[in-house]
């Protein structure tokens, strides 16, 4: 990081743990270790951010702050999650890698690939 103060500010307003923020983590709740993390990531401009489930933690304010950040970077950046969330997938996915039963199979196309997985 080019300038530290710059980006814990930009972790610290994001997380929203209020004066938490500086409690040592051990300390933190599950959701507030997500938050943070999700914070820590966020405030990094990545070519590939990898999701799993992210969007699902939290208020339902951060969950909508977390995926309107994360379409943010989508702008710019590829995006690969992992989610069972069939709406999420579909606002934030041009394709689906489905694996079952230890078998790995790749869909080009989004509405065929959420079709096989549907049926599973």
């Amino acid at each position: 990081m080019a300038d530290l103060d710059e980006y814990e500010e930009k972790v610290k307003s994001f997380a929203e743990l209020g004066v938490k923020y500086d409690l040592p983590v051990r300390s933190y709740s599950s959701g507030m270790r997500a938050r943070l993390a999700f914070g820590c990531c966020i405030a990094i401009d990545f070519d590939i951010y990898l999701i799993d489930e992210a969007t699902s933690v939290g208020d339902q304010k951060f969950k909508k702050k977390a995926k309107q950040a994360l379409l943010d970077k989508a702008k710019t950046a590829n995006v690969i999650m992992v989610s069972h969330d069939i709406p999420e997938i579909k606002q934030f996915c041009d394709s689906v890698v489905i694996i079952h039963d230890g078998q790995l199979t790749y869909y080009e196309d989004l509405e065929q690939g959420l079709e096989v997985y549907k049926k599973l």
